[in-house]
């Protein structure tokens, strides 16, 4: 059986409320979504952890 592989998005974003709704929509469509506030800890995020498919601004 072949497993679904998950896209993930790294989305960077400082005001919560937004990042909460823009999290929210991509989660119910089936994809991983890591939040950050700056673009440097996205940064470091992304040095540091798996692979990520889409980075959102």
């Amino acid at each position: 059986m072949i497993k679904e592989m998950r896209k993930t998005i790294l989305l960077v974003e400082d005001e919560s409320t937004t990042a909460f709704l823009e999290t929210a929509i991509p989660e119910n469509y089936g994809f991983d979504v890591i939040c950050m506030d700056t673009g440097e800890a996205a940064i470091e995020k992304i040095s540091s952890a798996g692979q990520t498919d889409i980075i959102l601004n």
